[in-house]
């Protein structure tokens, strides 16, 4: 094979290979762990005083989230805790608790996220997903260091 035709045939084989990867949503120089991970909600938030109190959930647990939510809304029904409920799409300071989220198609919904494992009947959660008309997902809010425990904040 001549020079010239192997670097074809590398420059090819890169390419597939690049083909390959971003097929499976990872890239070059990625963790796939924290590709897998992007759409995970990081409830576990630095509080005034230091520490950190929440709960980080997996992409995995979020989209669980999302599938209890999707089947309740199909049977037009709620869980055993009320969920899922309207949501209004702002805080109580009537600040957009999604601002960057411009795909979001009132009303929204939200409803509780829950650790895997946690059984059919857990305990109320502080953390929430937020589901658009279309039964798009927004994003994730929580509860958790709020003075008022009906006030929450965006999840990172």
């Amino acid at each position: 094979m001549s020079i010239l035709t192997s670097s074809w045939f590398i420059a090819a084989v890169i390419l597939a290979g690049l083909a390959v990867q971003s097929v499976h949503g990872a890239s070059l120089g990625t963790n796939t762990e924290d590709v897998a991970d992007a759409n995970a909600c990081k409830c576990k938030l630095k509080l005034g005083d230091g520490t950190f109190e929440g709960t980080n959930y997996s992409a995995k647990e979020i989209d669980e989230a999302l599938e209890k939510y999707k089947n309740l809304a199909k049977l037009g029904k709620k869980d055993f805790m009320g969920f899922p409920k309207h949501f209004g799409g702002k805080d109580n300071s009537g600040n957009l608790v999604f601002p960057d989220v411009k795909a979001c198609v009132p009303p929204l919904q939200e409803f509780q996220i829950h650790k895997a494992g946690s059984g059919d009947s857990p305990p109320k959660s502080a953390d929430r997903i937020v589901i658009d008309a279309n039964g798009v997902l927004c994003g994730c809010m929580t509860h958790t260091g709020m003075k008022n425990p009906n006030d929450f904040q965006a999840c990172n």
